[in-house]
């Protein structure tokens, strides 16, 4: 049985194997209809000559799909490695985008403190804090000279500075100056 055409084309010829860009009466390197149907009158052709078409098909066309079975393999779900590896780095360049957004943002001229740093000082602060109690504790009950007062009242401003780069360095970040 012929395949159904209008009436208006009932004479045009089909270009199904014709390459793109080849003159009309030329063919590609494509088989023609009679090398498909071994005649023209639909005949069904013999089980050697299909297999025959069949490793000619494979020899010619065969590169491209090992070629393409390379880059689409897939993943025990059925998901192409391409596709799992952009998704990767989607999700990379996400997390290092949020990362930026979270971190403080320094002002200028600051840097923030390594946390090492940051405990060796409020170490230090602590020690010192210590030392000008015990020099508190040294002075006389009753302060009565000029010289009592004077030392008293500086003891007790360097305590509350200790107590303030205490309280700064206790902080989670600590800023200081470039």
């Amino acid at each position: 049985a012929e395949p159904f055409k209008m009436r208006q084309f009932s004479d045009a010829k089909s270009r199904l194997f014709e390459a793109r860009g080849t003159p009309k009466g030329a063919r590609a390197n494509g088989p023609n209809l009679a090398q498909l149907n071994n005649g023209e009158d639909g005949e069904e052709i013999g089980l050697d000559d299909f297999e025959a078409q069949v490793a000619n098909l494979i020899r010619q066309h065969g590169k491209k799909q090992q070629g393409m079975q390379q880059m689409f393999t897939k993943d025990s779900k059925g998901c192409p490695a391409y596709l799992r590896k952009r998704k990767e780095e989607f999700e990379e360049q996400r997390r290092a985008e949020e990362a930026e957004r979270s971190r403080p943002k320094l002002p200028a001229g600051y840097r923030q403190l390594p946390p090492e740093e940051v405990a060796e000082t409020l170490d230090a602060l602590k020690k010192k804090r210590e030392d000008l109690e015990k020099e508190f504790r040294a002075l006389p009950l009753k302060i009565e000279t000029d010289s009592q007062k004077r030392r008293q009242k500086a003891v007790l401003q360097k305590i509350e500075e200790s107590d303030r780069a205490i309280k700064i360095f206790s902080q989670p970040t600590v800023l200081v100056e470039a």
